[in-house]
Formats: C-alpha cells, sequence, structure tokens
C-alpha cells in the first residue's frame, strides 16, 4: 500500500474517532437536558397537585404552578432568543395570574357568601371546583327558573342522594372536565364542606330521576350527585358523582 494512502487511512481513523467522542459527549449532554427537563415536569406535577389540595389557590401556589410552567417553556427551547422570549413572557404571565388569583382568592370566603346569602334570597351556599373554574351560587329547590338564571344552580334532595344542576351553556359544562380525585367545596357562609369526585359518567335526565346509561337510579346513594346537559337535548346528561 502507497505511503500517502496509509496516511489517510489514519486522518480518516482520527477524524472518525474524533466523531465519535464528540458524538458521546453530544450524547451526554442530551441526556442530561432530558433529565433536567424531567425533573421539572415532576416538579409541574408536584405544584398542581399542590394546588388542587386547596379550596381557593392561594397566590403562592399559583406562583410556583406558573413558575414550574415557565422553566419546562424555558427549558424546552434550544435556540437561545426563544429561551429569553420565553423567559420574558412568563414574566408577564407571573404578574398577571398573581394579580388575579389574589383577587379571586378575596372574591369566595365564608364572609361573602354569607353577605350574599342575606341579600338572595334561596342561596343556600356557593359551589367552587378550583381546577375547573367552577364558581356558581346554589339555590334549594329545582325550579327552571334557579338553573335558567346567572350564576344560580338548582340544589335539591333525589332519592337518597343531594343534586346540583345547572345549564352546560351557563359554565356548568366545565364538571366535565372533573376526574376522580378532583375537589370540590361549598362555602355556606359559616363553614366549608369539602368534596371529593369518585366519578364521572354520561346519564339520563328522564324527568323523573337521574339515571345512568343503563337505565339504573344514579340517586340510590348517599353522595352529592352534579349534572349538566352534553347539548340542546336536555335528557343528554353527563353525572358527576361526589362523596
Amino acid at each position: 500500500m502507497k505511503p500517502y494512502l496509509l496516511k489517510a487511512g489514519y486522518c480518516f481513523l482520527l477524524v472518525c474517532s474524533i466523531l465519535s467522542i464528540l458524538g458521546v459527549r453530544q450524547t451526554e449532554a442530551k441526556i442530561g437536558q432530558l433529565d433536567n427537563q424531567a425533573r421539572l415536569v415532576v416538579s409541574h406535577a408536584k405544584a398542581v397537585g399542590a394546588t388542587q389540595m386547596q379550596p381557593a389557590l392561594s397566590v403562592e401556589a399559583l406562583y410556583a404552578l406558573t413558575r414550574a410552567d415557565a422553566q419546562i417553556a424555558a427549558a424546552s427551547f434550544s435556540n437561545e432568543n426563544y429561551a429569553v422570549f420565553s423567559k420574558k413572557f412568563s414574566m408577564v404571565c407571573d404578574a398577571k395570574v398573581k394579580a388575579e388569583s389574589a383577587e379571586s382568592s378575596l372574591e369566595v370566603s365564608n364572609e361573602t357568601v354569607s353577605e350574599e346569602m342575606a341579600n338572595r334570597p334561596g342561596m343556600v351556599g356557593r359551589l367552587v371546583i378550583p381546577s375547573v373554574g367552577v364558581n356558581v351560587a346554589l339555590f334549594s329547590g329545582s325550579d327552571q327558573a334557579i338553573v335558567d338564571a346567572q350564576d344560580s344552580a338548582a340544589y335539591f334532595s333525589a332519592g337518597n342522594s343531594m343534586v346540583i344542576g345547572d345549564h352546560w351553556n351557563q359554565g356548568f359544562t366545565k364538571i366535565k372536565n372533573c376526574a376522580v380525585g378532583t375537589k370540590a367545596y361549598i362555602y355556606r357562609g359559616d363553614s366549608i364542606e369539602t368534596l371529593t369526585c369518585t366519578n364521572v359518567c354520561r346519564g339520563i335526565n328522564n324527568d323523573y330521576d337521574i339515571l345512568y346509561e343503563d337505565g339504573t337510579s344514579a340517586t340510590t346513594g348517599s353522595w352529592l350527585l352534579m349534572y349538566t346537559c352534553n347539548g340542546a337535548n336536555y335528557h343528554d346528561i353527563t353525572i358527576t358523582i361526589w362523596s
């Protein structure tokens, strides 16, 4: 073999070795980056869990949640310019969330609900489901006028259960976003009742009772049932069960 071919071969092997080393280092860096992102995701999940355990999202909890979101967003951008933009945007979001959460925290309390109840005849409390954005006044009875009114849900007994019902197009459709374990709170003016979602399913309103899809009654248990229509057909509903 000619000398220049040997030199070329050595050079080729040297280049391959260098590229291999660089590749390993890049792989290690990528693994490190993925590990950091995984840690951020875990931190974010913990922040979400912490907020869901509170009757009203505190400023501190929402701040932690928003910062976790911002960290994940920033870590997701390899381009430095995008990362800088993401951080600036997250700061704006922080300020807005903090302001709105502080205002929201002041809106719902036993004191404010007690004042509402004194000024709104028939009002028996206020339902708040923080994780899905439900916040509605509860009125005793099942009259159509109750659910037709804004910021007004019907609260009544049926079978062995207590029932809360409201129109889907007045915001109560959000209960469809609940899941097993979701927390809800009823402010009664002098106490707070804490509820945990145990079931979410489709159902039937047959005008006389709330039924599961198989036709059996959903009001036989000593639980609280929330329901709303899935659209214009009021017989087609979503049911959530709470204990």
